[in-house]
């Protein structure tokens, strides 16, 4: 399977994978240390938003299954796919381990990493429909067909980390376009959000002593305001997407662009791999930070729990 040739201290595209060596014994130690913290908050963090979105009923059902797949897909990464990558960097460089952990924890990373990118997505283009549908948003994007889409986002996935068994240059090639393609979409939706809460905020401002008198136009008022929380929180969503994926999809192209690998650009591209992780760790802090509803259920679950929470999380 792999060429285990090598100059120097660089190593061939065949040996990129498996020579931890290249990065040295205490870069890898602090990696995996970094991962077990990073794989630890992230299940703990997603077990209470899980948790929490049960109690919460001011999110539209739609809406909802899309937070509770994004949390599900990372509650994933720190369950399943961090102590495969942990165990992965623990294996010792040319092992018989290393060469069976590797591709079993790329495929499984390309799966919830992906389905994470997809999901996020798909929570921008559900706000933005919700915003320009007004009252027919509940009769158009039913939960039945949230339940389809995301079926189909996890059997894309799926298939396409499937292809990296077969043809790992290909499974980069459909997720750095998937990457681009989230990322566009995404900033699309929400720049066309800002356009329209923008629109409406300098017609109610200009329309402000009617607001007073008309009941009807105080409501739309306060609908307005509600829902640029909800979008705030969901571009910090995004902005913390594209600060945790964008640097692995750099080092990712830099990886399989170059010919030759010194330990340095190892190092980057690994860090740059927890730091991909790290995303499913953060997602749950800007619920519970964003979202009122949320926060206010996770702070409700945290009470219930057997220890002094005082001690442990200063504001429940």
């Amino acid at each position: 399977m792999v060429n285990l040739t090598e100059d120097g201290n660089y190593t061939t595209h065949e040996t990129f994978y498996c020579s931890l060596g290249i990065i040295g014994a205490q870069e890898g130690i602090f990696l995996s240390t970094l991962n077990i913290l990073i794989s630890i908050t992230t299940f703990l963090g997603n077990s209470l938003i899980i948790l929490a979105l049960q109690k919460v009923s001011s999110v539209h059902s739609s809406s909802k299954l899309l937070l509770r797949c994004l949390a599900y897909t990372d509650l994933c990464v720190g369950l399943i796919l961090q102590p495969l990558y942990i165990t992965y960097l623990l294996s010792p460089e040319n092992s018989k381990y290393c060469y069976y952990f590797e591709p079993i924890t790329y495929v499984v990373a390309a799966v919830f990493c992906g389905v994470s990118l997809s999901t996020l997505t798909a929570i921008s283009v559900d706000r933005l429909l919700a915003l320009l549908l007004g009252l027919r948003y509940r009769h158009v994007v039913t939960l039945r067909r949230v339940q389809v889409l995301v079926v189909l986002l996890w059997l894309y996935n799926g298939a396409t980390a499937m292809t990296y068994l077969y043809n790992d240059i290909l499974t980069i090639a459909i997720v750095c376009t998937g990457l681009l393609l989230c990322l566009l979409t995404s900033t699309f939706c929400y720049t066309n959000i800002y356009i329209v809460l923008h629109h409406h905020q300098t017609h109610v401002q200009e329309h402000h002593d009617d607001d007073q008198e008309d009941p009807n136009k105080v409501k739309t008022h306060i609908n307005i305001e509600r829902y640029k929380k909800m979008v705030s929180s969901a571009i910090w969503l995004q902005m913390t997407l594209v600060v945790c994926y964008l640097p692995f999809g750099i080092a990712t192209m830099v990886v399989y662009l170059s010919e030759t690998y010194p330990p340095s650009l190892a190092l980057v591209w690994e860090l740059t791999l927890s730091l991909l992780t790290f995303n499913s760790s953060l997602n749950p802090i800007l619920y519970c930070w964003k979202v009122r509803g949320v926060r206010q259920a996770v702070k409700e679950t945290i009470r219930k729990l057997p220890w002094p929470v005082e001690l442990i999380v200063p504001w429940a």
